[in-house]
């Protein structure tokens, strides 16, 4: 292989095999053209140097690569994925040496990621946190028909598993991708060309991303350097001129440092560690989102499938999406003010004085310093660049301004200029991640974060008000309403109307109307809107408020970090500005009210009605039942009044009609224009969840793909931990609800989250911060809180029909279990309550609970059962003594009165954050092993008061000490000591040790760990005694502590490695211990 390099003016590359076997692959290289500055620096550290070689390069355009040749064993996919995640940990070992270092990989993988062959998932998902932690991804994603082509044409096999995993922002570099068959070579693959080049030539011109002002500057050491002075007099534009060019001074400043003195910028950012914890916590959000908000997308191509443009050029594309935005914005036509009041006239709910003069009353800066303290501190910032940290950081002066700018506003009803400017970015719809037409494309506003401020201020009022402007049945973004409310109703109403679809005999066109709103929030009118709120009578203040937010803002949209021209927003509500939710809300509520008329289903239990039901809405999510074809004609024409008066448009592409008989999707009617299916069939989902329902299994094999998704998997414990309770619990309680998973299937995905944290115990994972552990939700004890509350809904003063049906269901119960009968029909209750059943003392009512419930509701009342302790006893002489109802109705009417102690326990909060509580009881953590070799290291009060100092490093300043932290809980030792049963060798002095003595000799005894303790900057060696639970928790000792544990940990991981592939270890040298400290940084684990 040389020789023919030679030949081709090329060199070759191979990583040398630690082992017998030949390296089966290689990489030829034209130094002519590329640079190389090392070699087979991954592969001396491998156990698999056989299958792989790797080079770092630096191209002609200074791009710092590592590329690797991989060729992955056949057949043995758990072999695939170990290789892989070697490769993850080698290449962020080598990066830590080398920041800018990029990843470029490929070869021949032997899998798929194409398909869902299930013995492939292992590998699959290694190849998916490989891209992840390495900014790379498959190159078919940058054009769909790579995916297409087969690289293995075997007649066995015909799938594409050679393949070239590029860096992320290399995607507008892709200028050739073909495969075609060696004229000479036999085999069954075919050869790959790929060629990436930076075009200057290129038509698509990505633009120099926009000021965002940097955040260092309002760190240490920066942040001793007063800003420049903003007096409360200024403007509000003004003194956002000030703050902007206070950052671009900064970003001169430090771009002449790093010209000049590299070493001490380099020093000044990494000395920059102590900051706030509003900003640590801004920081750990956005790791949680590192890989769903990677690197911007870059268009290649947009097109109108509505008028036939297309453009490939950067500027052509930002001139499509122009004109289609600014038609979308446009202003429509004007209704006659008579035409549009007659439409409000069903809106009746009104405020009174007292709450018209709070949303109107002037703006204080205390009211909007908490808003600020509410708000998402990752936010991306508008057209200013000014993000909510700076004006948190510059409150004192800039409160003052913008409470001043914000009752302007609600006065006069004008935006100051820098209120004006909305940027647009498009990010693709789920789903249409490869689709050009710019219909397809989500318009996300960049608001100007005072803007938002006042926005959220704004917001805060109104929730305060929605109950008495909006109808029970719309919950989206409203507080004290739930999307598990729609969801439990809706699926439990679809069961209902299906058992009874045979004894009811309801009109063959019983049906639910999905309606799909076309750019909902994005055409609803201004007059409407406007109109609406004066109906309400919200105060011609905040009218004016809401109406200039709304009405006084330009739009530019942004495309590869280029802009296009201002055009403005005449119509729609800013998705991305807090007000927009609510105010849809607003607009929408009159469409429901007209939806009133409709006859609806009605529910019943038996033969007592509990209410019917027109509409459930969350957010543009509107479903409508339809009892007939009266029904029918009353939408159609709700529905035509609704699109004319809001210039809103109910899709006939994307609604749908779903019926209860067989064949209804054949059934002909003319009233309303959208697709028809029966419900059998029927695979859609409402918000989020399947009609046909949830499938656990389904759901707990691809949580760790889940993770990958959200992007934190291969971030530290402690986010990974924040990231699982944030996206996997989340979701888990709100599928739960619907459908509750049994005993084994929470065991299961108890498991499945467990083995995203290996080396860590169930213990330690579940266990609180300030313990020591991670706090994991534990579902299997946090689901019974949340399952538990359905029934102390039933409480309330809610007279929702769902509330009333498990009413029904408890009375029924008691009726049946008092009378030992479980044919007893509800009407003989005597005197008999339904809270009964919830508080009685001797769970008498808890038996035979298949007589009278589902399973979903028997996992109700047994999360019940365990949390709620009964404390009433029903006796014939005190059931005879009560008042009797008659009304079966009137009873189910009537709220649960609790007795004084159930009111004193359900007021304890027992719902509420089960797995959280459970802990809270349990005593720090406190290694097992550790403490049994080290008497001074078994007090309680010694590791209680540690674990709270560590805390306050890790979860509130942010700071990554995750070695250490995994050290003292057991989990971070390079060898398990079980018993001192028998001698072993310390694979960094090469010493004999006995084993009940191995911990303390590698940690405070072994030569090669004296070195490191001396050159890390401590007074002396400490002693294992000193190191678990260390009295001095100051963040610099903590820091070296951390290096430390890290430094022998890993390097006699690698040591141990070696020794298992029986290279004769030699003695380390003083210069590979110098070289084991650089390569380790002193943060993270």
């Amino acid at each position: 292989m040389h020789d023919y390099a030679r030949s081709l003016d090329l060199t070759f590359y191979s990583t040398p095999s630690r082992t017998e076997k030949v390296n089966m692959t290689g990489i030829l290289i034209k130094k002519s053209s590329i640079r190389v500055l090392g070699s087979y620096e991954l592969g001396s550290y491998s156990l698999y140097s056989d299958r792989a070689t790797d080079i770092r390069i630096e191209t002609v355009t200074g791009d710092h690569l590592l590329v690797q040749n991989l060729y992955l064993p056949t057949s043995d996919k758990q072999l695939q994925a170990e290789i892989i995640r070697e490769t993850q940990a080698n290449f962020r070992h080598l990066k830590d040496q080398h920041p800018t270092l990029q990843l470029f990989y490929g070869g021949d993988l032997n899998h798929s990621i194409d398909d869902n062959t299930s013995s492939e998932r292992t590998v699959r998902l290694a190849i998916n946190e490989l891209d992840n932690v390495s900014g790379t991804e498959d190159v078919a994603k940058w054009d769909r028909r790579i995916s297409k082509h087969p690289t293995n044409v075997s007649y066995q096999n015909c799938r594409r598993i050679d393949r070239f995993h590029a860096p992320r922002n290399w995607r507008q570099r892709a200028r050739c991708y073909k495969t075609y068959r060696h004229p000479v070579i036999t085999t069954s693959h075919f050869v790959i060309i790929l060629s990436l080049v930076l075009d200057n030539q290129s038509r698509v011109h990505v633009g120099k991303r926009r000021f965002v002002f940097p955040l260092r500057r309002i760190l240490l050491p920066y942040a001793n350097k007063a800003f420049r002075k903003i007096p409360t007099s200024l403007s509000i534009n003004e003194a956002i001129f000030l703050i902007t060019s206070e950052g671009l001074d900064y970003i001169k400043f430090m771009g002449t440092l790093r010209r000049m003195h590299p070493r001490l910028a380099a020093k000044m950012i990494s000395d920059g560690r102590h900051i706030s914890k509003g900003e640590y916590q801004d920081q750990a959000t956005k790791a949680f989102f590192q890989h769903k908000r990677q690197d911007p997308t870059i268009y290649q191509k947009v097109t109108n499938a509505a008028t036939g443009t297309e453009a490939d050029d950067t500027l052509g594309m930002l001139e499509v999406a122009t004109e289609y935005y600014r038609d979308l914005y446009k202003a429509p036509p004007q209704v006659p003010d008579s035409d549009l009041q007659q439409y409000l006239s069903p809106v009746t709910s009104q405020l009174n004085d007292f709450e018209r003069a709070t949303l109107n009353r002037p703006f204080t800066k205390e009211e909007l310093l908490i808003a600020v303290k509410g708000m998402e501190k990752s936010a991306a910032p508008g057209a200013d660049g000014v993000q909510l940290p700076v004006i948190e950081y510059l409150w004192e002066s800039l409160g003052p301004i913008l409470t001043r700018e914000a009752n302007n506003i609600m006065r006069t009803g004008n935006l100051p200029q820098n209120f004006k400017k909305v940027l647009i970015t498009l990010i693709p719809k789920r789903g249409k991640e490869g689709d050009t037409d710019i219909a397809n494309l989500r318009p996300i506003s960049l608001t100007n974060t005072t803007l938002k401020i006042v926005s959220s201020a704004a917001c805060r009022r109104l929730q305060k008000v929605l109950d008495k402007l909006i109808g029970p049945n719309q919950r989206g973004f409203i507080k004290g309403r739930f999307i598990t409310h729609n969801t439990m109703e809706f699926f439990t109403m679809v069961r209902l109307l299906k058992e009874r679809k045979d004894r009811d005999r309801p009109s063959y066109y019983q049906a639910i109307l999905m309606a799909d709103f076309t750019k909902a929030f994005d055409r609803i009118s201004h007059q409407y809107i406007n109109a609406t709120l004066e109906k309400m009578e919200l105060g011609t203040k905040m009218t004016g408020l809401l109406m200039s937010i709304l009405k006084g803002q330009f739009g530019q949209i942004v495309m590869n970090n280029c802009g296009g021209d201002y055009f403005p927003l005449d119509c729609g509500t800013r998705q991305g500005n807090p007000l927009s939710p609510l105010l849809f809300n607003i607009a929408l509520e009159p469409f429901l009210l007209h939806l009133k008329i409709l006859e609806g289903v009605k529910l019943s239990y038996g033969d007592i009605s509990l209410g019917q039901m027109q509409y459930h809405a969350f957010a543009d999510d509107v479903n409508i039942y339809l009892s007939n074809l009266s029904d029918y004609q009353k939408t159609a024409r709700c529905i035509k009044d609704f699109e004319r008066v809001s210039n809103s448009l109910v899709s006939q592409s994307k609604s749908k009609l779903i019926g209860f008989y067989n064949g209804y999707s054949r059934k002909e009617q003319d009233i309303l224009p959208y697709p028809q299916s029966y419900i059998g069939r029927e695979d859609t989902q409402y918000l989020g969840i399947r009609l046909k329902g949830v499938d656990w299994s389904r759901f707990i094999k691809n949580l760790p793909f889940m993770t990958h998704k959200q992007g934190y998997r291969g971030l530290d414990t402690i986010n990974k931990a924040l990231g699982t309770n944030m996206f996997v619990s989340s979701k888990t309680v709100y599928k739960d609800l619907v459908q509750c998973m049994t005993a084994k299937e929470l065991k299961k995905i108890d498991v499945s989250i467990q083995r995203m944290f290996q080396g860590i115990g169930a213990d330690k994972l579940y266990a609180r911060p300030k313990k020591g552990g991670f706090g994991v939700i534990e579902l299997k004890v946090q689901l019974q809180g949340h399952r538990a509350k359905v029934l102390a809904r039933t409480l309330g003063d809610d007279q929702s029909w769902y509330v009333k049906y498990m009413r029904a269901k408890m009375l029924h119960h008691v009726v049946k279990i008092f009378h030992q009968n479980p044919r007893a029909n509800i009407r003989n209750s005597q005197g008999l309550d339904w809270a009964d059943f919830l508080f009685e003392a001797n769970g008498r009512y808890f038996e035979n609970l298949e007589w009278t419930f589902t399973p979903n509701e028997i996992h109700y009342i047994n999360a019940w059962k365990q949390l709620v302790k009964g404390s009433r006893i029903t006796h014939p002489y005190t059931i005879a003594s009560r008042a009797r109802i008659e009304d079966v109705s009137a009873i189910l009417s009537l709220r649960g009165i609790p007795s004084d102690s159930e009111r004193k326990m359900l007021r304890t909060g027992i719902f509420k954050s089960q797995s959280k509580q459970r802990q809270e009881k349990k005593p720090p953590i406190m290694p097992g092993r550790f403490r049994e070799i080290c008497p001074e290291a078994r007090p309680i009060k010694k590791w209680d008061k540690f674990w709270k100092a560590l805390y306050k490093e890790e979860w509130i300043k942010r700071n990554e000490l995750g070695a250490i932290h995994l050290f003292n809980i057991g989990s971070y030792v390079p060898q398990h000591d079980e018993r001192p049963s028998r001698a072993a060798k310390c694979l960094l002095c090469l010493k004999e040790v006995t084993s009940d003595v191995f911990l303390q000799h590698i940690y405070n005894e072994c030569a090669i760990s004296q070195y490191w303790w001396n050159h890390l900057g401590f007074p002396r060696a400490m002693n294992l005694r000193e190191m678990l639970a260390p009295e001095d928790t100051s963040f610099d000792n903590l820091r070296k502590l951390n290096w430390f544990v890290k430094i022998v940990r890993i390097t006699y991981k690698g040591r141990r490695q070696s020794g298992n592939e029986g290279v004769t270890l030699p003695e380390l040298s003083n210069r590979a211990l110098r070289s084991a400290m650089r390569r380790v940084t002193p943060m993270g684990q």
